[in-house]
């Protein structure tokens, strides 16, 4: 299965956000394997989206969030599901007749 391209493209400006190093567009080309035309138009789609910054090509805050969805969805760790706060039974109380 092949990544769609705006998933691959988050997830490289992640790992680059991670290791704190910045997103330039020979490292992203290099990274994601994609024509610098292609990568021209992922990243317009992304801007738009409000995922990455115009110009710097850094993730926004949601860029983030969905970055690590993504990693954590291609490296096989599937998201928790949201826990159902127990509810507290009362104890019956036994009446001694």
């Amino acid at each position: 299965m092949v990544p769609r391209a705006d998933f691959l493209v988050l997830r490289r400006l992640f790992d680059l956000a991670r290791d704190n190093r910045p997103a330039t567009r020979p490292a992203l080309e290099e990274r994601t394997g994609l024509e610098p035309d292609e990568l021209d138009v992922v990243l317009r789609e992304l801007e738009r989206s409000g995922l990455v910054t115009p110009e710097s090509h850094r993730l926004t805050m949601a860029g983030l969030t969905v970055g690590a969805a993504v990693g954590a969805r291609a490296i096989g760790l599937e998201p928790k599901p949201p826990r159902v706060s127990s509810v507290r039974r009362r104890r019956k109380r036994v009446v001694a007749a």
